[in-house]
């Protein structure tokens, strides 16, 4: 009887309630040190501005003129150090380009001065100008029309050989030995104006 009773006066023992779990804490990271053995990387040197270019520190080859505005020009390129590369070189060809083309119009009218001063030459002549200036020169014309070809009044008019005086009277001298034994035979009717045209194509009186 009395193990019963025990038995009824026990009580179940009530469930020990278990801990949260605690999160892990990380341990603080270790402040650097200010001052320290090891070097720091120093910040590259900014390089100063190269000193702008002015007239004098470009040479040119000697005897070449170059004018005031083309060595301007040049000079704004070269010192022009926001354009890329590609830019820069694209106007220096630019340049050079114009440089060219004034350079060709420059020897095309110096060219032509030397014509008309040679010209004037032949038509003040003594020998050949002033009023038997057209005879003279139609002599000559019936010469190369006689003797010459389309290849050889080419040359003349375009070297310009034809209005030197001094190839002038060497055509004349030949001009009158020959007409000296009377006209020239198989010169076309208009021999006078086709070697006019090409062989003195402006010498007109």
């Amino acid at each position: 009887m009395s193990e019963a009773i025990e038995t009824e006066n026990l009580t179940p023992a009530e469930p020990v309630a278990s801990e949260p779990d605690t999160p892990a804490v990380e341990p603080a990271a270790e402040p650097e040190s200010l001052i320290s053995g090891e070097p720091k990387v120093a910040d590259a040197p900014v390089a100063d501005a190269p000193e702008p270019l002015v007239a004098d520190d470009i040479t040119f080859p000697e005897g070449m003129e170059v004018p005031d505005e083309i060595r301007e020009e040049l000079l704004t390129v070269l010192n022009n150090t926001e354009a890329s590369p590609k830019d820069r070189a694209q106007a220096l060809v630019d340049l050079q380009a114009k440089v060219a083309g004034q350079a060709s119009e420059a020897a095309s009218q110096q060219f032509q001065d030397q014509q008309r001063q040679w010209q004037d030459e032949v038509k003040n002549d003594p020998e050949i100008g002033g009023e038997k200036f057209q005879s003279n020169l139609q002599g000559i014309q019936r010469l190369v029309d006689q003797f010459g070809n389309e290849e050889f009044a080419g040359v003349m008019a375009a070297t310009g050989a034809g209005n030197n005086i001094h190839v002038v009277r060497f055509f004349h001298a030949i001009a009158q030995k020959i007409n000296e034994g009377g006209p020239i035979s198989g010169a076309p009717a208009n021999a006078e104006a086709s070697a006019a045209s090409r062989m003195f194509p402006s010498m007109k009186g």
